[in-house]
């Protein structure tokens, strides 16, 4: 019975760290630019990618973005990466202070 209770703990928390956007309010919006671009894209890009971003805390109320790293599908990562770009060393006002924002960025 303990190892079914810990089973389901533990994939339950799996299925809830595959993207940051629904707990960071910086990750939501790197999320919305990077999808809204790859919707845009006049390229017919299919397939997802996982962009992690790399911040940099200036203070208690703002980051930057300062590195961009990306794994999946590769024109669809052009385009994410392409928009994400325009937000490096900008500030960004952050709620929960985290160095790494996983997102997932996909069109089918």
């Amino acid at each position: 019975m303990r190892s079914i209770l810990f089973t389901l703990i533990f994939l339950s928390q799996i299925t809830y760290a595959d993207d940051d956007s629904k707990r960071y309010k910086a990750a939501k919006f790197y999320k919305q630019q990077a999808q809204s671009a790859v919707y845009a894209s006049k390229a017919n890009v299919k397939g997802d990618c996982q962009l992690m971003l790399t911040m940099h805390h200036i203070d208690q109320k703002y980051a930057q973005l300062k590195r961009i790293k990306y794994t999946g599908s590769p024109k669809v990562c052009k385009v994410a990466k392409r928009e994400l770009k325009s937000y490096i060393n900008k500030n960004i006002r952050y709620d929960i202070t985290e160095k790494y924002l996983r997102i997932e960025v996909s069109r089918w």
